[in-house]
């Protein structure tokens, strides 16, 4: 997803918010007249919406997909309509967030559709990412990144750090990722068993008895959010190889992947090694495409809040290229922030 997408999709939100507030400030105060400013507002923020948001992000002065925007502000008129007769405009204990929250549910659905509808493109992440960006910001704060623009899907190659990798960046890299992951998260009994035997047992020296009922709670998170951002299940055996055209299918589809490929997923300083069976993508996709995959290390500065893009890499032919193209991404995952 581009910058311009992201700016359209932000501002659309923005406004859909604005309006609602506007609207029960503005009921609080002319009751009578509630429905007549209801469609005075919507029609204002229609306006600034199409003007503001999408001509500003694109770069245009004309006004894009009229007719559905049109039909779409006639669904979202007649929906928060409706809602409001539904609460009889009752301003008093809980009956007052419902309103407000009916209308943003409207609106951000109707959002949702619109994108859908005049797009033509369905985000590859499901709802569980997009709800988990919603509240990372609370208890990691949301970090900066100077994004390139990238015309072809590339690979993404940051430190585990145990976890704090994967959380960071998926949270918030403006491009969707497909990260690659242990295959026993995709499975809730094999999610089950990796956390019950070793992560919460061994790890974290829990008794069995409590490690059990913890890792199936676990499960019913992890799993549906793995398969919600279409994860790449990884192994580290005779199946490595349905790991490779997993990710080389989603690259040959134009949508990146990220790796974490520390060895010691729980070292977060140091040099640990990396696995290197990763690098053979690149060969991969110059077979389909006849193009070089780029592989584009990252690191993350949690004192600035930023997550650093270094200078990426492409895969030449033969081994020793390979071995070239490893060498170089260990070196630069596991820079200090000050060395990059």
């Amino acid at each position: 997803m581009t910058k311009k997408t992201q700016l359209e999709k932000r501002g659309r939100r923005a406004a859909y918010v604005t309006d609602v507030v506007a609207f029960e400030l503005l009921l609080c105060v002319f009751r009578e007249q509630a429905m007549l400013y209801r469609i005075l507002v919507s029609t204002v923020m229609a306006r600034l919406i199409a003007e503001c948001v999408y001509n500003a992000a694109k770069g245009q002065k004309r006004v894009e997909h009229a007719k559905q925007r049109f039909v779409m502000w006639l669904f979202y008129m007649s929906a928060s309509c409706g809602n409001a007769c539904l609460w009889g405009f009752v301003n008093m204990g809980l009956v007052f967030w419902l309103k407000p929250t009916g209308d943003l549910i409207i609106g951000l659905a109707g959002d949702a559709v619109f994108f859908r509808w005049t797009h033509g493109e369905k985000a590859f992440w499901g709802r569980y990412p997009y709800f988990g960006r919603m509240l990372s910001p609370v208890f990691f704060g949301r970090y900066r990144v100077d994004a390139p623009e990238t015309e072809e899907a590339v690979v993404y190659v940051c430190r585990h750090g145990n976890m704090h990798g994967p959380v960071i960046t998926l949270m918030n890299y403006p491009e969707e990722l497909h990260p690659m992951v242990l295959g026993c998260y995709l499975n809730y009994h094999d999610c089950v068993e990796q956390l019950t035997e070793r992560t919460y047992t061994k790890r974290f020296g829990m008794k069995r008895w409590l490690a059990k009922p913890l890792a199936v709670i676990s499960s019913w998170i992890i799993v549906p959010f793995m398969r919600s951002v279409q994860a790449v299940p990884t192994y580290h055996d005779n199946r490595a190889i349905s790991t490779l055209r997993q990710a080389c299918r989603y690259l040959l589809k134009g949508e990146s992947v990220i790796v974490f490929p520390d060895i010691d997923y729980t070292a977060s300083e140091g040099d640990s090694g990396i696995y290197r069976g990763f690098v053979t993508l690149g060969a991969m996709y110059r077979k389909k495409t006849g193009k070089e995959l780029k592989f584009i290390p990252l690191l993350i500065d949690d004192e600035e809040k930023q997550i650093i893009v270094r200078s990426g890499i492409t895969c030449g032919d033969g081994g020793s290229a390979r071995d070239r193209v490893a060498d170089y991404l260990q070196h630069e995952i596991h820079l200090s922030v000050s060395e990059a």
